[in-house]
């Protein structure tokens, strides 16, 4: 039976969320100066909370979680969409250019890079 292009895109991204690998709650994250304790929503630097909106915070774990591996874009849009919120790729640089400010701000060695027509991913410039 034909789809229609708007249902097939629909059809596509809830796909995408089903192969979407969801994150451990109970793992513990530590890359460089960022540690991530997913069992108590929280994030922080050196020792220091970081405080992230919602979709800043699912995204950190989310990029934690596959350590200094390179996400694909549509994976995280797909990431954002499974939250409820409209993912795409202006909200997806918004989310990501917020996270790299706060944590400039709190002088972590930690960044998130963009990765040219790949994605992005996690990149510790200290001495470990």
């Amino acid at each position: 039976k034909p789809v229609k292009p708007s249902h097939a895109r629909h059809v596509v991204q809830r796909l995408e969320r089903w192969s979407t690998p969801k994150i451990e709650q109970q793992e513990t994250i530590e890359i460089g100066d960022l540690f991530v304790d997913p069992s108590k929503r929280e994030i922080s630097i050196n020792g220091n909370p970081l405080y992230l909106t919602k979709v800043e915070y699912e995204l950190l774990v989310y990029l934690s979680s596959k350590g200094f591996k390179t996400s694909p874009q549509k994976s995280l849009i797909a990431h954002i969409d499974s939250l409820g919120y409209v993912g795409n790729r202006e909200t997806l640089k918004v989310h990501l250019s917020n996270i790299r400010g706060k944590l400039r701000s709190v002088e972590s060695k930690t960044i998130v890079t963009p990765i040219h027509d790949l994605g992005y991913k996690l990149y510790f410039y200290g001495d470990e």
